[in-house]
Parts: C-alpha cells; sequence; structure tokens
C-alpha cells in the first residue's frame, strides 16, 4: 500500500491579519477612522453579548448597557460622549486615539464575563 503524505497543521493566521490591518490603519496616519472601527466593534460587543442595539443611545439604553455590564453609567455615558467629540473633528492626534482605545479596553476588562 501507498503511504499517505502528512499535511502540516492548519495555523491561525486571523492574529496576524489583524495586526497586520490594524498596522495599515496606524501607517495611514487615519485615526479617526481607527477609533469608527473600534467603536463599530464596540457597538457589535454590545449587541452580541448583551442584546441592545446601539443606534439609539438615549438614557435608557445606557443604563441597561451599565447593569448589564456592571459598570458605572457615567463611565458608559463617557465613551459615547468621547467617541461624539471624535467625530466632530476632522482628524485627530495618537493621544486622542490612545485614550479612547484605554476607555475601551477597561471596559472589555472590567466588564461581566
Amino acid at each position: 500500500q501507498r503511504t499517505i503524505p502528512l499535511l502540516p497543521d492548519n495555523s491561525n493566521t486571523s492574529i496576524e491579519f489583524s495586526k497586520t490591518i490594524g498596522s495599515l490603519y496606524l501607517q495611514s496616519g487615519n485615526n479617526k477612522k481607527i477609533v469608527e472601527k473600534k467603536m463599530k466593534m464596540f457597538k457589535f460587543f454590545i449587541l452580541n453579548k448583551y442584546g441592545i442595539a446601539t443606534a439609539n443611545t438615549n438614557e435608557q439604553n445606557l443604563k441597561v448597557i451599565a447593569q448589564k455590564s456592571g459598570l458605572a453609567i457615567g463611565f458608559i455615558k463617557e465613551i459615547f460622549r468621547e467617541f461624539e467629540i471624535i467625530m466632530e473633528k476632522s482628524n485627530i492626534g495618537a493621544e486622542e486615539l490612545m485614550s479612547f482605545h484605554n476607555r475601551l479596553e477597561i471596559f472589555y476588562n472590567n466588564t461581566k464575563r
């Protein structure tokens, strides 16, 4: 009988892909576009995890997000407020990008699992 050759193990390249795309965005210098993408992923996370659509971010929706995430409503409001401020500007600096990123990281790291 003929031997069957071994195939190499499949590797998960999605992390490498994400890093490549992220570095391309950073190289382009369009920090505002990065914030838009991060907010889109944040809203998707809220919809997917808590079942809350964020198209309308009224006081009631923010309260529900705060209750389900276990974080203070003031903190949730800050995320959406900072996003609105950034969107009003024509472009933003690296400091504003990092501030927004850090705020989202705090949310992800401290939300109820």
